[in-house]
């Protein structure tokens, strides 16, 4: 039993009441249907229906597949203006501007502007402008202007806004070195994060892009560096940084014999030469161990760095470097185990090539101020050279000391 009249494929009514389904050309105000509601051509204001809503049915009706193709090129589709409510599946062949709200699947064949809120799975086939919020997947065929939150998150083109999940995918990641330099930054925060041009933020474990000209975060960032001519290059923050730069290195400094470490990152300014300096920006994990006995104690750390090396295109290619630096180390003693002891550093080094024809062997020095917590009364630094303070007995430890370190790099 419907409320619309003896021939709904002609009828448009403000309100439709259907006791199971109901089927009509289109509605302005209201459609509410115990099981489903469908419009051929539009839906204005509300639809509720109990398990789906429909837009579009046998709006092509008697049309070739090609026809059908050619009238959605050229815009001639149904659309919803409007919000949707159901328990099962709300669904537009068209374009869909205000909201759709699913217990299960929310999809709009062509472009959203507004909200998809469903149980499982949102799908806009064209531009996003607004927010996707699903338990399971949101995906944009075209662009997304917006936010998709979601366990999985996949935009096809460009990503001018923000995708937070465990997997997050986009083809472009917009940002101030894009093509279009007043795009809005794009940004992707997850467990994995995948892009093929990034030039925005990506925040994650596992950070993996292409052509690569934005900020990574996270403890593995893979990116390529295209070194686009008159665009600075990436800025990596994180454990292994697997772009262009890669380079080993070990040191002795006034706490610890034995200092090994591994450095990776990218030349920041490889698209703005000629340049009378490279700029690299590094992070460097390093194992560390005071010396061979019993009472040895270890640590292991990580710091970050930029680096700038003297460039010249002849012979001697990047013979001198200076570089700025912080880091933490946590700092493992035999005896303190399950306690706090963090040693903190910020340090100026400067070092050259060892031998002039040897382009991958630099000798260098460190200069930097250390400071040492415990929470458990170690002390680290040497007694000559540290400042200690805090209050006594309370088995704290504060520790502030210069230090120098004395060291060997090899470039890869």
């Amino acid at each position: 039993m419907s409320s619309v009249g003896l021939d709904p494929s002609n009828h448009y009514s403000y309100l439709t009441f259907n006791i199971l389904s109901g089927y009509q050309r289109g509605n302005y105000w209201l459609q509410l249907s115990g099981i489903s509601s469908a419009t051929i051509e539009q839906a204005n204001g509300i639809q509720i229906a109990g398990l789906a809503n429909i837009v579009g049915v046998d709006y092509y009706q008697g049309l070739s597949p090609k026809a059908i193709l050619k009238a959605e090129k050229e815009g001639d589709t149904p659309f919803l203006n409007g919000i949707q409510f159901s328990s099962l599946m709300n669904y537009v062949r068209g374009r869909a501007s205000g909201g759709q709200i699913s217990l299960g699947a929310n999809i709009a064949k062509k472009s959203t502007t507004g909200a998809q809120i469903g149980g499982f799975l949102n799908y806009s086939g064209g531009l996003l402008i607004g927010v996707q919020l699903g338990s399971l997947a949101n995906i944009a065929k075209g662009s997304t202007m917006g936010v998709q939150i979601a366990p999985y998150n996949r935009t096809f083109r460009e990503l001018s806004g923000f995708q937070i999940g465990l997997a997050n995918r986009a083809k472009t990641i917009e940002g101030k070195n894009s093509v279009q330099e007043d795009a809005s930054t794009g940004v992707q925060l997850g467990l994995v994060n995948f892009s093929r041009v990034m030039n925005g933020l990506q925040i994650g474990l596992i950070n993996v892009s292409g052509d690569n000209q934005g900020t990574h975060i996270g403890l593995i960032n893979v990116y390529r560096t295209p070194h686009k001519k008159g665009k600075p290059d990436s800025t990596p923050f994180g454990l292994l940084n697997l772009g262009n730069s890669t380079s080993l290195e070990t040191f002795v400094d006034e706490t610890f014999l034995m200092n090994f470490s591994i450095s990776t990152g990218n030349i920041k300014n490889a698209g703005l030469l000629p340049a009378r300096s490279l700029k690299r920006i590094m992070n460097q994990i390093i194992y560390r161990q005071s010396h061979f006995s019993e009472s040895t104690y270890r640590a292991y750390g990580w710091n970050w760095q930029k680096q700038f090396y003297n460039y010249s295109p002849d012979i001697t290619g990047e013979f001198y470097f200076v570089s700025l630096g912080f880091g933490t180390s946590y700092v493992d003693f035999a005896e303190a185990k399950h306690k706090t002891n963090l040693l903190s550093e910020i340090g100026l080094t400067m070092g050259s090539r060892l031998f002039y024809k040897n382009k991958s062997t630099y000798l260098y020095a460190t200069l930097d101020a250390n400071y040492f917590y415990s929470n458990d009364g170690q002390t680290l630094a040497p007694n000559n050279l540290s400042r200690s303070f805090g209050e006594e007995g309370n088995h704290q430890t504060h520790e502030l000391w210069p230090g120098l370190a004395v060291g060997l790099k090899y470039t890869l």
